[in-house]
């Protein structure tokens, strides 16, 4: 079962967006800035016995990716040895809860499809942590995760390895003028599984 938390995130972050999107017309927000929307809103919902790490090196969670990419949010068990010679103490694999990336839509579909097959390696190593793609679509319907009708799909979305499993309450929209309108804004939580 997805944690409650995630379904009001979700449409907390699609409502700030579009609010965002008010400010800066006809430019798009950076991943950048939506990770650091996410983590605030994440702050806010997740229990007090958990924490959040961000911008953690994926080859010091799984020494078999070795370039240089980061994870964009962690969250993890607090314990009572968090610090480590004065400093706060990484998050160790074993208390991780919850990995998540986050892409634009309007982006690169294919590095949304590197961050699956990153997020497959680990789910390898990390059998008991939850791995979470967070796609944004900023502007339009994600037509490689929604179907003509509006629906969400449920099937495999990347070289037969990853599924898209998700409900309808996991995706939110918001800013749209016709209830028909694929221009919107749209956050979608896909689970790696």
């Amino acid at each position: 079962m997805i944690p409650k938390y995630w379904n009001e995130i979700l449409q907390g972050l699609s409502y700030w967006i579009a609010y965002k999107k008010q400010y800066f017309k006809d430019h798009l927000l950076t991943e950048g800035a939506i990770v650091a929307e996410l983590t605030q809103l994440l702050s806010a919902k997740i229990e007090s016995n958990m924490r959040i790490e961000c911008e953690r090196m994926y080859k010091e969670i799984n020494p078999q990716i070795i370039d240089q990419s980061r994870v964009d949010i962690l969250i993890g068990k607090k314990t009572n040895d968090k610090y480590k010679n004065g400093k706060i103490k990484k998050l160790m694999p074993n208390e991780l809860l919850e990995i998540i990336e986050v892409k634009r839509y309007e982006g690169d579909w294919k590095k949304v499809e590197v961050d699956f097959e990153k997020l497959f390696k680990l789910k390898k190593n990390l059998p008991n942590t939850r791995l979470f793609q967070i796609v944004v679509g900023q502007e339009k319907l994600p037509d490689k995760i929604f179907n003509s009708k509006h629906n969400l799909m449920r099937r495999s979305i990347y070289n037969g390895n990853v599924e898209l499993k998700t409900l309808p309450r996991l995706s939110k929209k918001a800013f749209s003028t016709k209830k028909e309108s694929e221009k919107g804004v749209y956050s979608i939580l896909i689970e790696i599984i």
